[in-house]
């Protein structure tokens, strides 16, 4: 059965519970496609490469959620990144826990502020390494 985001979603950046001003948060997972093409072979041939990782996020500035976010943009500092699925009773958890080079990186950061409407934020995290996939 198809689930609605508002209220099934939560997003967690550094431990900052950032959810509250959070609108959107997509995650894509690009998994490389490695050719293993022989010349005896009458068709291309693939395998499963690595997963590429990154995490979308926009919604409402304030000035709380730039103190969670602006001070890591451009650093390089990886950080612990969790997003969770809920469906009824159902949760899916995907982690990213800082730690060497794995985490969660600000790849992007960007503010707008229209003279006629809301002041939001978009935000891309570069997640590096596997995620720790709980489904519950």
């Amino acid at each position: 059965m198809a689930q609605k985001a508002r209220g099934n979603t939560t997003v967690t950046y550094n431990s900052n519970a950032i959810t509250n001003y959070v609108t959107q948060a997509d995650m894509e997972r690009t998994i490389d496609q490695l050719e293993t093409t022989s010349l005896g072979d009458t068709a291309k041939t693939f395998i499963a490469g690595d997963a590429d990782n990154k995490l979308t996020l926009s919604g409402n500035w304030t000035v709380a959620l730039d103190g969670f976010l602006a001070p890591d943009a451009g650093s390089g500092t990886k950080r612990t990144v969790v997003i969770v699925y809920t469906e009824g009773s159902s949760t899916v958890t995907y982690t990213w826990t800082a730690s060497g080079s794995n985490g969660g990186e600000i790849e992007n950061y960007a503010i707008q502020s229209p003279a006629n409407g809301l002041r939001t934020f978009s935000c891309d995290l570069k997640l590096s390494g596997a995620p720790t996939r709980v489904a519950a």
